[in-house]
């Protein structure tokens, strides 16, 4: 587990967005469309993320659209999957940010370190 302690509210309320405290292999996931809440939490209010799925492949939607790409881990209760593009909730993300590349290299030391435990 990666730690969080000096990102901001927003920082940790984005990379709790990327979690779904539900169960979800993969064929759940492309059984058919659904809208999932995150751990992502902000005061009363939750944070929601679309899943679409068009035969194999599976989107996650906000601002940005996010394939998943490969399967990490399924061993119930939990499952690790790998997306293209990090998510942007509306909630954080007004309006679409320019340039995107600067977002990817803040996050990339903290998933390296993660997955190294």
């Amino acid at each position: 587990m990666p730690k969080c302690n000096n990102l901001t509210a927003d920082g940790k309320n984005l990379l709790l967005y990327h979690e779904i405290p539900v169960y979800y292999s993969m064929k759940m996931l492309r059984s058919n469309n659904r809208v999932v809440n995150t751990l992502a939490i902000d005061g009363a209010n939750k944070y929601y993320s679309k899943i679409k799925n068009n035969g194999e492949l599976v989107k996650l939607e906000k601002i940005v659209a996010s394939k998943i790409t490969r399967m990490l881990l399924d061993q119930h209760p939990q499952a690790i999957y790998t997306i293209d593009k990090v998510l942007l909730p509306k909630e954080l993300f007004k309006a679409l940010p320019m340039p995107m590349l600067t977002l990817a290299p803040t996050l990339a030391p903290m998933v390296a370190k993660s997955s190294r435990h």
